[in-house]
């Protein structure tokens, strides 16, 4: 037997008993389990309390901002909390470990990997249960009617509690063969569209529309999750027993290693060197071309899952928001947090900011690429996208309002990402700030009835916004001027859409006291006087008529 089993059996063997990580205090002991457990709630803590705060605003907005269609949107806010909580949770116990070097500080504890591996799959379940509730409260207490309405079946809800749990024990399976936070989040991603094309084609083929019920697809779900809970497991205590590498299909090893060979260092230095500008563009696009690539996958695969429901038929609401806005929402608001959220990864802008790189020269080479992106994205998508998608409505309408929302979403997004040093909380969080954002699009537009015009000083500002206030990031100066500064820019972003409102407000035309005590007093006396029983439209003259 060699020492590096017999360690780990030792290992093993003091971790599944049930000696205390810590001494005890005045008579109280406390297992590992407590520890481990307190350990994991304490780390998955911010992203929950994050998320419910995005779904209150949210839910605020479709409350008091939508005039038609409020259901759905309080529909869409209520699966926002756990779906975006069971997408984080995985990479953000797992991943965000093995990128801080902690996991394998926590194997060397006398604590069996099973009892690691189960005590995070235990608080990610744990916190998916409390994410349900939290998002099922305040649904009931912010829109009281969509539950009595009967707006979401029973069925459904069943079905999207399941599928929230399998896309939980996915990502929790994934983020052990994955060996950085953002791999596993696209290989989610990814996995989630292949998946649900298979399945779709499965239903069809395998199953008859005689006998096809919702509740097929529910048992599906669930032998889903636990097959993927099942191989999280495996893949977990192997990882920590065997020390199997987690470089996987993602890793820039596998794909740029010969092309690096064949280049020489002095052909790359004699192009990338010339000037500071272009060595920048040259580290950006290297340093995401993994992340880029894989959003691109996303919006191609997401693409094909549309249009194989767009052969069997004209798609359903369910269906264009699972193959088209949900991954489309993800790609793009993921894309926006990487503008800045790919330096804050290992503080890779110390690197730069220790070396006196100008801000304003980080901030347009890595702004460029991605709003490139973003443009094309957008020409190509409101040219052509909405008219397969035939969607009811004024074509021009809609493509004006679909690409405002396209640039507010990324520029808010990657404004977001200059709020935390913590690059997976950024991406996990950006969906639900992209939906915000959109509510409040909405809200501007529908309920105030501003013009949709008035949205594009705002992006000017989420842009300039970053600009501003990439010194003190680059700097690491998260003080009270920091916070108050990003503050400032937010009320003006969003107030600058609220000015046509507040005029009219301000200018409407009033009445004086005087009036309004006379009118009153007229419509008193009006009450008191008798009704006549009918009026003689011939004569144009009150007559009380005998009825």
């Amino acid at each position: 037997m060699s020492t590096s089993q017999s360690t780990h059996q030792t290992i093993n063997h003091l971790g599944d008993s049930q000696r205390p990580l810590a001494a005890p205090e005045a008579g109280r002991v406390r297992s590992y389990w407590s520890w481990l457990l307190y350990k994991e709630a304490k780390q998955l803590a911010p992203l929950l309390i994050a998320l419910c705060a995005c779904g209150f605003v949210l839910h605020l907005l479709c409350k008091f901002g939508y005039e038609h269609e409020q259901a759905a949107m309080h529909n869409i806010s209520l699966m926002m909390i756990p779906l975006l909580f069971a997408i984080g949770a995985g990479p953000m116990l797992v991943s965000q470990e093995k990128e801080q070097r902690t996991l394998g500080w926590i194997g060397s504890l006398p604590v069996g990997p099973r009892s690691i591996v189960l005590s995070k799959l235990i608080v990610c379940v744990a916190g998916l249960v409390l994410s349900w509730l939290i998002s099922i409260n305040l649904t009931w207490l912010l829109a009281p009617p969509f539950f009595t309405s009967r707006s979401i079946s029973v069925p459904d809800l069943l079905y999207w509690i399941c599928g929230t749990f399998a896309l939980l024990s996915l990502g929790f399976a994934l983020a052990w063969k994955f060996s950085t936070a953002i791999s596993s989040l696209i290989a989610l991603a990814i996995s989630c569209c292949v998946l649900t094309l298979a399945g779709k084609i499965a239903l069809n083929m395998f199953v008859k529309s005689e006998v096809y019920d919702q509740s097929i697809e529910i048992l599906a779900l669930g032998f889903c999750s636990l097959v993927a809970a099942a191989a999280a497991v495996i893949f977990g205590q192997r990882a920590f027993i065997t020390g199997a590498p987690t470089v996987f299909i993602f890793s820039p090893k596998r794909w740029n290693s010969g092309h690096v060979e064949r280049h020489s260092q002095q052909a790359r230095s004699s192009f990338w060197t010339l000037s500071p500008s272009s060595s920048l563009i040259w580290q950006i696009s290297r340093q995401n071309s993994l992340l880029w690539s894989g959003l691109l996958l996303i919006v191609v695969i997401s693409g094909g899952l549309f249009l194989c429901f767009r052969l069997n038929g004209r798609p359903s609401e369910a269906d264009l928001l699972l193959s088209v806005l949900l991954p489309g929402g993800l790609a793009l608001s993921w894309l926006g947090a990487s503008v800045f959220g790919s330096d804050a990864y290992r503080d890779r802008i110390n690197f730069l900011a220790q070396r006196g790189v100008a801000p304003g020269l980080i901030w347009w080479t890595r702004m460029i690429l991605p709003l490139g992106s973003v443009g094309l994205l957008a020409l190509l998508m409101f040219s052509y996208g909405l008219r397969v998608l035939d969607i009811e409505g004024d074509f021009g309408v809609l493509m004006t309002l679909g690409v405002s929302a396209v640039l507010m979403i990324f520029a808010f997004t990657q404004w977001f990402s200059q709020w935390t040093r913590s690059t997976l909380l950024s991406f996990c969080v950006a969906p639900a700030a992209a939906a915000m954002i959109i509510g409040y699009q909405v809200f501007v537009t529908e309920y105030l009835q501003a013009p949709w015009w008035i949205l594009l000083p705002s992006v000017a500002v989420a842009m300039l916004a970053t600009r501003v206030m990439l010194c003190p990031w680059m700097d690491g100066r998260f003080d009270l001027r920091y916070w108050t500064g990003h503050g400032a820019l937010l009320l003006v972003a969003l107030g600058i859409p609220l000015i046509p409102f507040v005029y009219t407000w301000a200018t409407y035309p009033g009445m004086s006291p005087e009036m309004k005590r006379s009118l009153a007093a007229e419509v008193e006396e009006y009450q008191r006087s008798p009704r006549p029983a009918s009026v003689d439209l011939v004569s144009n003259s009150w007559a009380a008529l005998a009825t």
